[in-house]
């Protein structure tokens, strides 16, 4: 608050969320022509949501004590309008917006068993990811071959203008099953960013199809606040064909090569002769 005395508000605000009201208290009496500001830290709807119509009421209370009737007008509680975050209306108090990685696709290069894969991600932010902002790739279970530690990416997050708006490496976690994700420079709503990263595939088919999704963290700008969650949201996966097997595109899907017939014969049994041996093999894939 402000005025004649700093901290003319009470340092606490009354919340009724039954009727939606906040209850702002005098301490010191206020002085006619003097701006008074106050604010305070409440959480946002989980979902995406429009800036609610705001008012302002009050009532007024005598010097002397007790109470009379004589309301403050309503008001409406006006305030600028502009993006923020990228989304549209954001410094409006209230305005709630989900972040989602909206049109995200992921796809492989290698079904084979054992075998390095090269996993390609596309992901598009419907709103602006700043600096130091994570993101975290869940379900990566049954990578047992693939070391734990830094993962190089090639390309970082290529998109919106940059070459790459991620850490060079990101990180991966097998008891987790997690990959983490670190932006470096501001990822921007709703440009598409390209990923890519190599694994070492498992040697057998393992928990498919997978749940990919993506959590994370946005830092706050806010001195004491926590960072904004990034609640979970799922990686879309390619299920077209690959390598002449249906549905083999999709990530983390392993082929596991099973030898079913094997033959060899020959020609001549003699000695220092020369000999020819056939081979007849047969194999299949599951």
């Amino acid at each position: 608050g402000g005025g004649v005395a700093a901290g003319a508000l009470s340092a606490v605000a009354a919340f009724e969320s039954e009727y939606g009201t906040l209850v702002l208290t005098f301490a010191t009496a206020g002085t006619k022509g003097y701006e008074f500001g106050a604010s305070v830290a409440l959480t946002n709807s989980a979902e995406t949501q429009e800036a609610p119509d705001l008012n302002i009421t009050g009532g007024l209370a005598p010097a002397s004590g007790g109470s009379y009737a004589s309301p403050v007008a309503q008001a409406d509680l006006a305030g600028p309008a502009a993006p923020l975050y990228g989304v549209a209306n954001g410094t409006r108090p209230l305005r709630a917006f989900r972040l989602a990685f909206v049109n995200s696709m992921s796809d492989q290069t290698s079904p084979y068993q054992l075998l390095t894969n090269r996993i390609r991600i596309t992901i598009t932010p419907n709103m602006n990811l700043p600096v130091d902002s994570t993101f975290t790739l869940n379900g990566l279970t049954g990578l047992a071959n693939q070391a734990e530690g830094g993962l190089a990416l090639d390309p970082p997050g290529s998109g919106g203008g940059s070459a790459g708006a991620l850490n060079e490496t990101a990180h991966f976690n097998r008891t987790l099953a997690t990959l983490e994700f670190l932006v470096t420079t501001e990822m921007v709503a709703n440009e598409p960013y390209f990923i890519q990263f190599v694994v070492t595939n498992p040697a057998s088919l393992f928990d498919f199809p997978r749940n990919l999704r993506f959590t994370g963290l946005i830092p706050s700008t806010t001195p004491s606040f926590p960072p904004t969650a990034i609640l979970s949201h799922p990686l879309g996966q390619s299920t077209e064909d690959l390598l002449g097997v249906e549905g083999a595109a999709q990530p983390f899907y392993v082929l596991v090569v099973k030898a079913i017939r094997a033959e060899a014969w020959q020609r001549s049994p003699f000695p220092l002769v020369s000999n020819t041996v056939y081979f007849r093999l047969q194999w299949t894939v599951g």
